[in-house]
């Protein structure tokens, strides 16, 4: 009879479930919706309906004149109940644009780094923060790296990725717009350090994607991929959001 009784208060514990994580990355385009107004409502709405951990953001304003003049981090945390920072890569029209990240756990350390610059070319960075989430410390670094066709830059910049990734000892998980696709030489270079996510979800340009530049890797055994996606949105950005879900392992 001891034995059934032991039995039984232990199976609740056995049938606990394993910690859970949500992600999502989203090139925004400074807040502007598919018929060039400003709109954050509709990202929020996005946002909030997935109910994403963390999320990574890329084009965000900072009191720009061609977004109203408004902080667009905070103003989708207010909408969202998340935590915001935003980091500037580049004064623009009377303010700043740079990146973000949004979470629903305080943040215990955050970094901004710059990436490699050609003369002429727009300054980039890579934001880092550092989450404490359970009894678990989890790092994530969201960036926007360059655009051009020719790819010489954007190499250079994932080279700065990879040395950044090298100083931070936490499960890391990258959240970005790279601005290259799975098989060019940068993203391989990066996959040496990421486990790569297969098959590749096209991202661009939403509504009916094309191309996979948005991503969401990770630099942890710790952590199983268990579900990923896109979210497609008429009324949003030219990026779709990309969500992934992970699972704690034993």
């Amino acid at each position: 009879m001891k034995k059934n009784i032991i039995i039984l208060f232990l199976l609740p514990v056995i049938l606990m479930a394993q910690p859970q994580l949500k992600l999502m990355t989203f090139n925004i385009y400074h807040g502007e919706n598919r018929k060039g107004k400003i709109d954050l409502n509709v990202l929020a709405e996005i946002i909030n309906k997935e109910n994403p951990d963390v999320v990574g953001l890329q084009e965000v304003d900072f009191n720009t004149g061609r977004s109203g003049k408004i902080d667009i981090a905070l103003e989708l945390a207010y909408k969202t109940g998340m935590i915001p920072l935003f980091a500037r890569a580049m004064n623009y029209d009377g303010g700043e644009y740079g990146i973000a990240i949004l979470t629903k756990y305080s943040i215990i350390k955050s970094e901004v780094f710059n990436l490699t610059k050609f003369k002429n070319y727009e300054q980039r960075v890579a934001l880092r923060v550092d989450v404490k989430i359970g009894e678990d410390t989890l790092a994530f670094l969201t960036t926007h790296l360059d655009y051009h066709e020719d790819d010489t830059l954007r190499f250079l910049q994932i080279k700065d990725l990879i040395n950044i990734v090298k100083q931070i000892k936490y499960p890391l998980f990258l959240l970005g717009d790279l601005n290259d696709v799975p098989e060019s030489r940068a993203i391989r270079l990066l996959s040496q350090q990421f486990e790569m996510d297969k098959p590749a979800l096209l991202s661009f340009p939403c509504p009916t994607p094309e191309k996979k530049i948005d991503y969401i890797l990770k630099k942890t055994h710790e952590w199983v991929l268990k579900n990923e996606y896109i979210v497609e949105s008429e009324n949003a950005s030219d990026h779709c959001a990309v969500v992934a879900e992970f699972e704690k392992t034993d």
